[in-house]
């Protein structure tokens, strides 16, 4: 579970700014609040995040999924980072960009950070403290007694891009051996790989969990993506198609199912838009296919594919399974539609449904940008209520629950009946441009307040100012007065 992100320089976050999912003493929603092992502080399993357009909500997520993805891809030879740092603080020098994960997994605390620019992993470091072990009586131990932070490793890379490691006593243990091949994978690591990711390419299976956090646990959906594997799920996961149907007729789509169409290939009729160098590659790749080896064609990847396709080889021919939408005729009968030739919000609705199936599979943090993207608000509704259900039907223990973590605009959400006061947080831009992070829970309120009225009405900040000449840059003393009559 996500306890704390932290971002700095990066985008429009210039001083760090911390995303904390740490519970305060709000007694509401307790169930709301997950324990990662006995007497340690609760942990959130949701936030909701708001903001003005362009006040920085996006920029969080993208924080995000940019540590996330430098973590699992690394950098090839040649490769640079491409990170975008704040560029509006006036100052010449550079400071790196930095991102800090704070993370319970697999019985350990876990803190990993990075600070990156564009030549270079200037620093990199991963700390993490066991959970404390309940005494025989079943009491929380002292705090003199507990588990104490350990290192395992701090890396720093000098601008001639040489690296150097310190190991803890966690990681490099007490064989020579281990402290020796440590050493070697220290002098392989290049400026701008992150070690953490190069010691898991040499199979130091210690770092596994971090790894495998970053991988399976933390699932980010951007507001323009689309479920890869949805065709994939639908042909070969029962259960999923199952779940997917039911989800769907529940949103009163008018679709009766999604079904797979299955065919032979044919390049013209299947993919007419796509260009000539894309169907080109493709074409590379189906080639490479084995019998029975699938490829995967999405259109995040591939311009012109109007949805995602599986291309499967079996007996010597390429099959192409794409997704129908199944609606019923007056008649009684069916017809099929192409998945692009519904509603853009029900193509929305159809890949953020999987979501769901995966928060009832697994306690992942699913972290969604603009979950109320061209959704109706009670849909975006249910969608929150499904996340906060399915999240822990799997296990019984506090611990076993996954987290839902988005950003919005609906004001309809922010309801003290649906969230907790410190599930809500605001982002805002200060006058330098730098956005800022607060909780509801920070700010004084009455327990009966509407905070959608609140939120409007400039309570909470975090909203667009409209013609206020000081926040477009202008001296109100020298404005015409009919350019300040528009204005006011």
């Amino acid at each position: 579970m996500l306890i704390q992100f932290v971002v700095a320089n990066f985008h429009s976050f210039h001083e760090p700014v911390a995303f904390t999912l740490t519970a305060t003493g709000d007694e509401s929603h307790p169930d709301h609040v997950l324990s990662p092992f006995e007497g340690a502080p609760g942990v959130l399993r949701a936030a909701a995040i708001y903001g003005a357009n362009a006040s920085g909500k996006s920029n969080l997520i993208l924080a995000m999924q940019f540590a996330q993805e430098l973590v699992l891809r690394g950098r090839r030879v040649g490769q640079s980072i491409r990170v975008r740092t704040f560029e509006l603080s006036g100052g010449e020098e550079k400071e790196p960009a930095q991102f800090q994960w704070i993370f319970h997994y697999q019985g350990r605390t876990w803190s990993y950070g990075l600070a990156v620019e564009t030549r270079r992993v200037v620093s990199e470091w991963l700390y993490a403290t066991p959970d404390a072990a309940p005494l025989s009586n079943g009491s929380t131990p002292a705090a003199s007694r507990k588990p104490k932070e350990e290192l395992w490793f701090e890396r720093k890379t000098d601008e001639d891009g040489q690296t150097k490691v310190a190991f803890g006593k966690a990681l490099k243990g007490t064989g020579k051996v281990a402290e020796r091949r440590l050493k070697d994978i220290e002098s392989g690591t290049r400026a701008v790989q992150p070690f953490l990711t190069e010691a898991i390419e040499r199979n130091v299976e210690a770092l596994n969990p971090v790894f495998e956090w970053f991988n399976n646990v933390l699932t980010i959906i951007r507001a323009e993506s689309e479920y890869a594997p949805l065709v994939a799920h639908v042909v070969n996961n029962a259960d999923f198609t199952k779940f997917l149907n039911l989800k769907i007729r529940e949103a009163g789509t008018g679709i009766q199912e999604i079904v797979s169409e299955q065919r032979e290939l044919d390049w013209e009729r299947d993919f007419p838009e796509v260009s000539t160098e894309d169907r080109a590659a493709m074409e590379s790749r189906v080639e490479l296919l084995k019998e029975d080896q699938s490829l995967l064609i999405s259109a995040d990847e591939i311009s012109g594919v109007g949805s995602s396709t599986m291309l499967k080889k079996g007996e010597g021919r390429i099959i192409a399974h794409l997704l129908r939408a199944r609606h019923r005729k007056a008649n009684g009968g069916f017809v099929d539609f192409p998945i692009e030739c519904e509603s853009e919000g029900t193509q929305r609705l159809i890949h953020l449904i999987p979501a769901l199936f995966l928060l009832q599979s697994r306690p992942v943090v699913l972290v969604v940008d603009e979950l109320d993207r061209r959704l109706h608000t009670l849909l975006s509704r249910r969608f929150i209520e499904g996340a906060l259900q399915y999240s822990c039907e799997k296990g019984e223990a506090k611990n076993e629950c996954g987290q839902l973590i988005f950003t919005s605009h609906d004001t309809n959400l922010l309801d003290l009946d649906l969230l907790r006061r410190d599930e809500i947080w605001f982002i805002e831009k200060d006058e330098s441009g730098a956005s800022h992070l607060s909780s509801l829970a920070e700010i004084k309120v009455r327990k009966e307040l509407r905070v959608e009225k609140g939120y409007l009405s400039g309570r909470f900040g975090a909203i667009p100012f409209f013609g206020n000449p000081r926040y477009l840059g202008l001296d109100e003393a020298n404005l015409p007065k009919a350019e300040l009559a528009q204005t006011a």
